[in-house]
């Protein structure tokens, strides 16, 4: 559909709108052959449409934003809309918009964090013999959290539940791992990839990764997530983007021809795509990566791999031989200035 659009594209969407993942991708490709800009806000769907907050941090009325584009490229007034700033994104942790001249941003590094048997999530890989983890498959997990604010298009936020802003509730089903207190500010600024060794009882099993924000308090800010079907982990590695040589977005088939069975008692490797972010953790707070089987609101699998997931033991690998990771897209923090 990208393919046929020609004319310039203002692309508007929210860091938890129902379209997350595209909105920036949309992007990526219309920059290549036309005029475009993007501006990302704390937005669910619902939000998204009339720009909630707006103005804010130099970023005008999205009416105005409209009219100005239009004059600009449908009656041909020199407005100068070309010098709007590529891209314009809320980060959260700073509260703020900030500009970028191109998305995905140009100053992100990769940095692998590991995984680890003692829940810690930390740079330096894992040892021989580490524990696994493990938790049970239920299909309900993340019923009363973030992802129910932004499945329902925002409509679920109208009512306010303490879940939907602090993630700990939700998390109590899954297998919690945390960096210790940052030390410096983390900005993190595009898609993130899981890497995760698992297994099951059952014949098929969900990955739900939920990445959050915890402060001193230990509350803890649900910031994206991710969920993978166990038997489409297939990637196709000429679709899937990396950065430093590393996988950051893994592209899956998700075809009948790329099923791959889930054998009992077997480790097997399943990258899980992580919904890009924008976010400035602060120092003193951690990074925390939350693994589980299900995330209901964000979705559940096919009906077959949904009857063979329940009610098994999902367990996951933290060890020298299965290291357990996630890719994360770090900025210099000295680009919000």
């Amino acid at each position: 559909m990208l393919d046929a659009v020609t004319v310039p594209t203002f692309v508007v969407g929210g860091l938890r709108d129902l379209f997350q993942r595209s909105e920036p991708m949309s992007y990526e490709i219309l920059k290549r052959k036309v005029p475009a800009k993007l501006l990302i806000g704390p937005w669910t769907h619902l939000d998204a449409a009339f720009g909630a907050g707006l103005p804010a941090d130099g970023v005008p009325l999205m009416n105005q934003i409209q009219l100005r584009w239009f004059d600009q490229y449908v009656k041909g007034l020199d407005v100068g809309a070309e010098t709007i700033p590529n891209v314009t994104q809320w980060v959260y942790g700073a509260e703020r918009y900030v500009t970028a001249r191109d998305w995905p941003h140009p100053d992100a590094r990769a940095l692998r964090l590991f995984l680890h048997g003692s829940r810690l999530l930390s740079a330096e890989a894992p040892a021989a013999g580490e524990p696994v983890n493990r938790a049970l498959q239920v299909p309900i997990a993340g019923l009363c959290s973030a992802s129910t604010v932004q499945w329902t298009a925002g409509a679920a936020g109208y009512i306010p539940l303490p879940c939907f802003e602090n993630s700990n509730a939700s998390d109590r089903l899954s297998i919690v791992y945390e960096t210790a207190a940052l030390t410096e500010p983390m900005y993190l600024n595009g898609p993130i990839q899981a890497d995760i060794w698992m297994d099951s009882t059952a014949g098929d099993a969900g990955l739900s990764i939920r990445v959050s924000d915890v402060d001193e308090r230990g509350i803890a800010r649900t910031l994206t997530d991710g969920l993978q079907t166990a038997s489409l982990r297939a990637v196709d590695a000429s679709k899937s983007r990396t950065l430093d040589g590393q996988m950051i977005q893994p592209w899956h088939p998700y075809t009948q021809a790329s099923v791959m069975a889930l054998p009992r008692g077997e480790p097997v490797l399943v990258p899980v795509e992580v919904f890009q972010t924008s976010a400035l953790l602060a120092p003193g707070h951690k990074l925390r990566v939350s693994v589980g089987a299900s995330n209901l609101p964000q979705g559940v699998p096919p009906l077959p791999s949904l009857l063979q997931s329940l009610a098994g033991i999902l367990s996951i690998y933290n060890d020298a031989a299965r290291p357990s990771s996630v890719v994360l897209p770090v900025v210099p923090a000295t680009a919000l200035n």
